[in-house]
């Protein structure tokens, strides 16, 4: 899944600062007698792009064949240097247990 990520980040000329995963979390859905089949994984990836690369970026991520879901985004201009942007990302995924 990381290295998906990672190919379509180089793909669009991305400048990814950090790619890190969070605290893995227990979802009780995926439970199935009593077992856990699925793990929730996210990982938050910091970039610098436009708002056009980010919308090619969110829009491929969404055709990969692993279902993902932004769960927070921030969307910034630290370095005053439009048109590029501070951008956090939030991806929500699945792997089997």
């Amino acid at each position: 899944v990381l290295q998906q990520l990672g190919d379509l980040s180089k793909e669009l000329k991305l400048d990814i600062l950090s790619s890190n995963p969070i605290a893995e979390e227990k979802s009780p859905l995926a439970l199935v007698g009593g077992t856990p089949k699925y793990e929730k994984k996210r990982i938050a990836i910091d970039m610098r792009c436009t708002y056009e690369n980010l919308g090619a970026y969110l829009a491929r991520v969404a055709n990969l064949p692993t279902f993902f879901s932004v769960e927070d985004m921030i969307v910034e201009n630290k370095s005053g240097s439009m048109p590029l942007l501070d951008v956090r990302v939030v991806l929500g995924f699945f792997v089997t247990a």
